[in-house]
């Protein structure tokens, strides 16, 4: 015979187990909430892999035309910088060391101020050494040449 003490007892289990799987329940619940969450972020997450799969075959496929473009305006570059040059009749360096020669290339107009500049350099070159310099060397010349600006006050970029 069955005795009350394991009715008791199997009651316990019985309640225990009915515990345990509500809980068991609950959890499998939300795991499966979970689940489809972190599905949707995959399934959102594959598209964004996608469209950026898709932008940089895009940029692989013009990357040489791209360089190409840019390897034309360098060239360009170069070419206007060496045109200068050569119309401007060399270096600076070669028209600081030797300004007589250089007074071809400049206009008419300023050739005779230009060819005061020179002799004052070429005379004081050949010379004893002059005393130390007035706060402008140059005074007469001073309203006939026009002022450089510097690059801040032309607001020009520097590209390299």
């Amino acid at each position: 015979m069955i005795s009350l003490d394991q009715v008791q007892l199997l009651e316990h289990k019985v309640e225990t187990v009915v515990a345990k799987i509500t809980d068991l329940q609950k959890e499998n619940d939300f795991l499966r909430s979970k689940f489809s969450e972190l599905k949707v972020q995959y399934d959102e997450m594959q598209k964004a892999n996608v469209e950026l799969s898709a932008k940089v075959s895009l940029y692989e496929q013009n990357q040489p035309t791209i360089e190409s473009g840019i390897m034309k305006a360098l060239e360009r570059l170069n070419n206007i910088e060496d045109s200068v040059l050569r119309v401007s009749g060399g270096s600076v360096e070669a028209s600081i060391s030797m300004p007589e020669q250089n007074l071809s290339s400049i206009p008419s107009g300023e050739n005779s101020v230009a060819q005061s500049i020179s002799a004052q350099y070429v005379a004081s070159s050949k010379t004893a050494p002059q005393p130390a310099p007035s706060a402008n060397p140059f005074p007469n010349i001073a309203s006939a040449v026009p002022q450089q600006k510097n690059a801040t006050e032309t607001q020009q970029l520097d590209i390299f």
